[in-house]
């Protein structure tokens, strides 16, 4: 019962996984991918000319060649991969916190899923999500040998592996204060795991990246998926929730585990102060949580189990049901989960963008799709490495220009920008249709671009 249970859910968790979110990032890392198989790994940005030959750690190095590969194999094979990891991360997550077939951490697990869908997108964080739950399973189980191999492999596919050597060190903490009979095993493990972390072609500089970018302001001021969670928005309830859910848990356990709490926390913080976080914050808490709720598991399935238990089942199988219903063909995923093409890209302006001469000024979000598409003909102001751009404030100068702020004409003559492409509801896109030295050249369903042609003084 247990394993058809178990099996119900992987598939519930594969289906879960498939939503529309924009692959604004996707496409670059694909193009890296190529570059690192062909060229091999660059250590200076390549992609743009306002920041060329600047330093770039390619942190996701692994997973840009691993999404190229599948994308070359076939762009749909991206989608499941993806898919397949999150099932899989939620699914570790279910073998070693669902003892039984119970209603209560079923809830639990699909609070978790459902809280983390908001970033459950073709990105390498999904690395992380799936390494987060392996960690954790290896800690609870005690398996200890297993985690240093983790987190070489970790370290090569997302800086997400910061987050696990804190984990790690908090728990080898606690067993060092308890006096635990393997305390130094555990300080050998967790020595060992991060001596490894250094095996990486970027080495400390890796690390490094990891750390600036959690504290650097101006990213997380501007660019969405650092910003702090919108409470007033739908899809960050079931994050108010699980917050809710995790810290009443701890009413109805008889000892409180320090370290669950003070993890708990930390993620709590980290999630508050942007929604990429979220997901980590979901996916640490789940076995807490049941862990804390299991007496009243227990009560629950003695006293109501002719009722539970059937919806445990019937629950996550009419969810699955629903889900396979809204899946378009298997020929159509790329295009609907990660291209999301007519309602986000520019795509025919950017075909446009390919038979026109001189440098070309594109707002941030549609700067990896330039780069996949335009590279090497053609290199872009700014894209989604954001730290790439930092000591030469492209950011900041792209956030003038966009919205017409003053200057933003002097920005136009210093970067020698032949071609812009704008969203039509941008500011400047209302100030260039009037004007007579910028020239209407393309339009498409999101995008105008426009050629500038400097008037002659008479």
């Amino acid at each position: 019962m247990r394993a058809i249970l178990l099996a119900i859910l992987f598939f519930l968790f594969f289906l879960l996984s498939f939503t529309l979110i924009p692959g604004v990032d996707t496409f670059w890392q694909i193009k890296t991918g190529e570059v690192i198989v062909k060229q091999g790994i660059p250590h200076q940005d390549i992609f743009s000319y306002t920041a060329g030959g600047e330093k770039w750690v390619v942190h996701e190095w692994l997973s840009d060649v691993i999404f190229y590969l599948l994308y070359r194999l076939d762009p749909n094979l991206l989608v499941l991969f993806k898919a397949f990891l999150i099932a899989l991360t939620f699914f570790i997550l279910s073998i070693f916190t669902l003892e039984q077939v119970a209603l209560l951490p079923i809830l639990v697990l699909l609070l978790s899923a459902t809280t983390s869908r908001i970033f459950f997108d073709v990105r390498p964080q999904i690395f992380s999500y799936l390494f987060l739950a392996l960690l954790l399973l290896l800690l609870y189980r005690k398996l200890l040998f297993f985690i240093p191999p983790l987190f070489l492999l970790w370290c090569n596919l997302h800086s997400g592996f910061i987050l696990g050597l804190l984990v790690l060190f908090l728990w080898s903490g606690e067993a060092i204060l308890r006096k635990e009979e393997d305390k130094w095993k555990w300080l050998f493990i967790f020595l060992l795991s991060l001596l490894l972390t250094f095996v990486n072609p970027n080495g400390w500089h890796l690390h490094q990246h990891a750390l600036n970018l959690l504290g650097w302001r101006e990213v997380q001021d501007i660019i969405v998926e650092w910003f702090s969670p919108n409470f007033h928005r739908i899809d960050i309830l079931p994050f108010e929730v699980l917050i809710f859910a995790f810290f009443f848990s701890f009413i109805f356990t008889h000892s409180i585990r320090a370290i669950d709490l003070a993890l708990g926390v930390i993620l709590l913080h980290f999630a508050l102060q942007s929604v990429r976080h979220i997901p980590l914050f979901a996916i640490l808490t789940v076995p807490p949580m049941i862990f804390n709720f299991k007496d009243v598991s227990h009560t629950l399935e003695e006293t109501m189990g002719r009722i539970t238990k059937p919806i445990a089942f019937l629950f996550p199988f009419f969810l699955c049901l629903s889900q396979v219903v809204a899946l378009p063909p298997y020929q159509d995923m790329f295009h609907v989960f990660v291209q999301y093409t007519h309602h986000f890209f520019p795509l025919n302006n950017i075909k446009r963008i390919q038979e026109e001469e001189g440098k070309i000024f594109n707002e941030y979000k549609w700067g990896g799709y330039l780069i996949f598409s335009c590279y090497p003909k053609k290199k872009v102001f700014i894209d989604g490495r954001a730290e790439v751009y930092r000591k030469k404030g492209t950011l900041n100068d792209c956030i003038t220009l966009v919205n017409a702020h003053d200057g933003w004409e002097s920005l136009i003559k210093k970067y020698s920008i032949s071609l812009l492409l704008l969203d039509k509801n941008s500011p400047l896109s209302k100030v260039l249709l009037v004007r007579k030295d910028f020239q209407l050249i393309g339009e498409d369903g999101v995008s105008y671009l426009f050629r500038y042609q400097p008037l002659r003084r008479k």
